[in-house]
């Protein structure tokens, strides 16, 4: 069975404006084989509920057993709010390898 790549661009502005639109291009019925691709290449603003939407798919993720994945290069902003918010210890500066850098209890795979 093929896997099915759903692609969801973050807004420049990741703040609560535009978390809800974000959240609405999610598959409605996901399956295991759909992958999510959060693409942060262009984040520029980020607030607590933009935080809160990057902690909340990946759970949803873990519920729903998909692949979540970012892509993107992780952006000057978005590094801050990750450290800032205590959701990394360090941050990598290409999106594919931030999950391994996410705590685990954000729903990274990193707990060290």
């Amino acid at each position: 069975m093929s896997k099915t790549m759903k692609v969801v661009n973050l807004p420049k502005d990741l703040t609560i404006e535009h978390v809800s639109r974000v959240w609405q291009e999610l598959p409605a019925n996901p399956k295991k084989q759909h992958i999510i691709i959060l693409q942060i290449g262009e984040v520029d603003t980020v607030d607590a509920a933009g935080l809160q939407l990057i902690a909340a798919v990946l759970q949803w993720g873990r519920q729903h057993n998909l692949q979540v994945e970012f892509s993107g290069a992780v952006t000057a902003p978005l590094e801050i709010a990750l450290l800032s918010a205590g959701f990394c210890r360090e941050v990598p500066s290409e999106g594919q390898q931030l999950r391994s850098y996410l705590l685990s209890t954000v729903g990274g795979k990193y707990a060290g």
